[in-house]
């Protein structure tokens, strides 16, 4: 999942988790799945941390960072889905 799916629209330092997060129709019942929240809760916990100690805002927070964040902590992303 897109960490921009967890970033509110038009309220800073805010991330939504599990079934409130923003995803179209055709992933919406996916995503609502006891799984996909907690992928998604890990994540936005990892994301405001990162953000937290860079003093950054969690829309600045660099993707592959986080992504090398959420490995470190045991968490499964897919094959191919790591950036550089």
């Amino acid at each position: 999942m897109a960490h921009s799916a967890e970033i509110a629209a038009g309220v800073d330092n805010l991330l939504a988790a599990g079934r409130c997060i923003s995803v179209d129709h055709r992933t919406h019942h996916a995503t609502k799945e006891i799984p996909a929240c907690f992928a998604t809760g890990e994540a936005a916990g990892v994301a405001a941390a990162l953000a937290l100690r860079a003093n950054l805002a969690p829309r600045e927070v660099d993707i592959s960072a986080l992504q090398r964040a959420l490995l470190k902590a045991g968490a499964w992303l897919p094959d191919g889905a790591v950036n550089s």
